[in-house]
């Protein structure tokens, strides 16, 4: 079957804007995982090297920490404004601190105001990714015709693979167009304020887009625009637990192969940027080709069945 052909143009279109605005926003997010080596550096004291990097890391833990707000927030803005405008919220609540991060200056420069500002900004961060994660999931989810949602929705998680990949393609080809001592002065920013020009060009494509029709049904039905937490989690307690399960084994999985270890690779292998990038980049790829794939079959099959091999293998 072709499924592009059975896709009607608008559902392509949106399915676009989703892919872009997600790869994006985990370009900006995986950046610092990739270059956590350089700013363990550059924003705490090197008296310890160790120590500053697993502070760097703990800065990147907090971007998680605060994913379940993040998620209930959005849920939120998604429910009572739009699909849509959640969305187009994430993406600049994406951007901003990027750009940011990119002009910081260094615990040389500034001390300890470094590192707090760096915790703001990767919390912020964590709000817009969870924001967009469950946001561009919905999105399309809702947008998808009858017995392709698990494919339409797939794409979201292709943009974010893609993103990573985008990210792995600019350390990569910093490592080996600057000097190590000029990547680690003022090398590293670079991507991070390229990133800048790239979302605005994703917001724009987002206001162009519709709201998912689910929404403007909704919209125009309801009474109470969202039912209270306490309600939801008691009539959807196990739904809820379930999918939480899979979603911390698929993260847990992804962020230690593709963050911590690059980062390993290069600080206690003595492995260069270069080629921790290609494996990664290698291992990006192939994920990215295997989920429109699984999702086929998880449309043909049951989503179900497919969550069960996956988490098996």
């Amino acid at each position: 079957m072709n499924t592009r052909r059975t896709l009607p143009r608008s559902v392509r279109r949106v399915i676009w804007a989703g892919v872009l605005g997600n790869s994006l926003e985990l370009y900006d997010f995986a950046l610092y995982g990739f270059f956590a080596a350089i700013i363990a550096g550059q924003f705490f004291p090197d008296h310890d090297p160790h120590a500053a990097l697993l502070a760097t890391f703990g800065i990147f833990a907090a971007g998680f920490l605060v994913r379940p707000l993040g998620a209930l927030l959005f849920g939120r803005i998604g429910d009572r404004y739009g699909r849509k405008r959640a969305l187009e919220v994430s993406i600049l609540l994406m951007t901003i601190p990027t750009a940011v991060m990119g002009l910081l200056p260094t615990y040389a420069v500034i001390g300890l105001m470094a590192p707090v500002i760096l915790l703001t900004l990767r919390i912020l961060q964590g709000l817009s990714v969870a924001g967009e994660l469950v946001g561009s999931y919905t999105y399309l989810m809702e947008h998808a015709p009858p017995g392709q949602k698990s494919y339409v929705a797939s794409w979201s998680v292709v943009g974010a693979f893609a993103g990573k990949i985008l990210a792995i393609v600019f350390a990569a080809g910093l490592a080996l167009l600057l000097t190590p001592t000029q990547l680690e002065l003022w090398g590293w920013r670079i991507p991070f304020l390229v990133g800048l020009s790239f979302a605005f060009s994703a917001y724009r494509l987002r206001k162009k887009v519709s709201e998912t029709p689910a929404f403007e049904d909704m919209a125009k039905t309801r009474t109470d625009t969202h039912p209270p937490l306490i309600r939801t989690v008691r009539e959807q307690f196990w739904p809820m637990l379930f999918a939480v399960g899979c979603i911390v084994g698929l993260t847990t999985t992804i962020y230690q192969v593709f963050v911590f270890l690059p980062v390993f690779l290069v600080r206690e292998l003595s492995v260069t940027y270069t080629f921790a990038s290609i494996s990664n980049f290698i291992a990006l790829t192939l994920g990215m080709i295997a989920m429109p794939i699984g999702a086929l079959i998880a449309d043909t099959v049951g989503g179900r069945r497919v969550l069960f091999v996956g988490a098996a293998s």
